[in-house]
């Protein structure tokens, strides 16, 4: 087996995973619906999920654009020097010695599905723009806001999740999901 066949397995196992892991609390909210500590570690998980998936997206990205240039199908990278930086969370800067030293970055989560979309479509040949539709990228978008409240909140009131709140989680789900089916990337199967 090679590196490349090995990672796409790790890739392949970690959204397995993570997919058990959302399927594990819906099935509970199926069973306890009001329960309000299940909605808030669902919709944490399905924000994690997103996450995860747009880190494999990169990713897979990457190394199908080295594995295009090794197997002859391209000359030269379909990525810029940019873009690879951005993939590998990596910043390049000076150091007090006058070394090159690299730093981790974190891209915002909006910036980065976008930017994980970009690259994952312009390494497999497809477009992407109509992914982010008004209806199911708003509800992206709000969805962060509930999201990043409660991961770091800063009173009690920061955890309730009103009803409103978590239907958008539903239609962020579902957004979402319908992106990964019909890119086909619920599968990570890369020739």
């Amino acid at each position: 087996m090679s590196e490349y066949e090995d990672t796409i397995r790790e890739f392949e196992q970690l959204r397995r995973t993570m997919l058990e892991d959302l399927e594990y609390f819906n099935k509970l909210l199926i069973e306890d619906p009001l329960n309000e500590c299940l909605i808030r570690a669902s919709i944490r998980t399905l924000f994690s999920f997103i996450e995860t998936i747009c880190y494999i997206w990169k990713n897979i990205a990457y190394l199908k654009d080295k594995r295009d240039i090794v197997l002859g199908r391209r000359g030269d990278s379909n990525l810029s020097d940019g873009e690879i930086s951005i993939i590998l969370e990596e910043a390049y800067y000076l150091g007090e010695n006058g070394e090159i030293q690299i730093r981790q970055i974190h891209v915002e989560p909006k910036k980065n599905l976008q930017f994980a979309l970009k690259v994952f479509a312009k390494t497999h040949g497809f477009k992407y723009e109509h992914i982010f539709n008004k209806i199911g990228w708003d509800a992206y978008c709000e969805g962060l806001k509930i999201r990043n409240r409660l991961t770091h909140p800063k009173s009690d009131a920061d955890l309730f999740i009103t009803e409103e709140e978590h239907e958008l989680s539903h239609q962020v789900f579902e957004w979402f999901f319908g992106i990964v089916i019909n890119l086909g990337t619920d599968k990570l199967v890369i020739n």
